[in-house]
């Protein structure tokens, strides 16, 4: 099924919208189902993808268990930006929906919250802030580092020499963003988690991780330009769209 869709540093205007999730996935065995247990009932969702970064562990046995899911197996471990190269490249969606594979307490409403404001035409990019996003990014109301998001997938094409930065992606995509004056916006999931990686692999371990994160990240974009790119995100940003509490029914 093919789609069309204008898209001149503005607003994209969607024909038929098709929707692909992207879910980067390493070690996540524990973790993954949580998430894929809501994708794969939001029926609005044409493809998913999930890739699986080189894990060690039962990760592809527990997402082949989901037929409506298409695996990608790599080996080894290349980072989460060549994962995610390789499933954009893969996916068939003109709409791009990437999630993290740790989250906690996702639900259809937050899926629905994050692609409805690219798919209306409101604006180029969404972007979770969640409620454990660290306490600078939820005092300015934006995460920086957000894997949550929802943006079409001719964006996504545009981005180069992204596959080796492992973490730098998405700073990768925040600098493509501003320098071509492109529209986002931040969506709160104040009922939503991600494992912080303390919990995941261990204290020493997870601390190990965090700073090989951070390196990455800076890698990527220097940290100079990155604190730019932060504080430009951050005056350009509208406010952040609040979920909606289900009425009770009387």
């Amino acid at each position: 099924m093919s789609a069309k869709k204008k898209l001149e540093n503005s607003t994209p205007q969607v024909d038929i919208p098709f929707i692909t999730c992207i879910i980067p996935a390493y070690n996540e065995e524990e973790r993954i189902g949580n998430v894929l247990d809501v994708v794969v009932e939001w029926k609005a969702i044409d493809e998913i993808i999930v890739v699986n970064d080189g894990s060690k562990d039962r990760t592809t046995d527990v997402v082949s268990r989901y037929e409506r899911v298409t695996l990608i197996d790599l080996q080894p471990n290349r980072g989460k930006a060549y994962a995610l190269k390789q499933g954009i490249s893969s996916a068939n969606g003109n709409i791009i929906l990437l999630l993290d594979a740790d989250l906690r307490g996702l639900t259809s409403d937050n899926i629905n919250e994050l692609l409805k404001p690219v798919l209306d035409g409101d604006t180029d990019m969404t972007l979770s802030l969640r409620k454990n996003s660290l306490f600078i990014y939820r005092l300015f109301g934006l995460d920086l580092v957000s894997g949550e998001r929802a943006i079409p997938k001719e964006i996504l094409e545009n981005l180069h020499d992204y596959e080796d930065s492992r973490f730098g992606f998405e700073s990768i995509l925040n600098e493509h963003i501003i320098e071509n004056k492109l529209k986002f916006e931040v969506v709160k999931w104040d009922n939503v988690t991600v494992a912080p990686k303390l919990k995941k692999v261990g204290f020493w371990q997870g601390i190990k991780g965090e700073i090989s994160m951070i390196r990455e990240i800076f890698s990527a974009v220097p940290v100079a330009k990155w604190a730019y790119i932060f504080f430009r995100m951050v005056l350009a940003k509208p406010p952040a769209r609040k979920r909606k509490k289900s009425k009770k029914k009387s």
